[in-house]
């Protein structure tokens, strides 16, 4: 239950950021933030996830940007989502790779929702 409040917490702020800052700088109408957390047992549904995202894709209009993180990698990957044909693995560009994040830390959300405000407005 903390951990839903938590993570509530988070989503909520990241909302109120993102609407404060894209009203000062617009350079697309979206930008959609995914927080994907694969660092439990739900690892395994994060590849489909990222595959369901690239039938869609970032446009003129949206960007879908993903900070992923996997148990199989000792990375954690930020991604400009772009659409893809091939649905038999993740093509989008990795546009940061760092080194594995703690992504249920708090502080690892405020960091890619600041560094997303930065790179890609909305």
């Amino acid at each position: 239950m903390r951990n839903s409040v938590k993570l509530f917490q988070g989503l909520l702020v990241a909302l109120v950021t993102v609407l404060c800052v894209s009203a000062g700088a617009a350079e697309k109408e979206w930008t959609f933030m995914v927080f994907l957390n694969g660092h439990n047992n739900l690892d395994s549904y994060g590849t489909t996830n990222m595959l369901q995202m690239e039938k869609v894709g970032s446009s003129a209009d949206l960007n879908i940007v993903v900070q992923w993180a996997s148990q199989n990698a000792n990375t954690t990957r930020r991604i400009l989502v772009q659409k893809s044909t091939d649905p038999s693995k993740v093509t989008s560009p990795v546009v940061q790779d760092m080194p594995r994040v703690d992504m249920g830390d708090s502080h690892a959300l405020a960091d890619f929702i600041r560094w997303t405000v930065a790179n890609y407005p909305a």
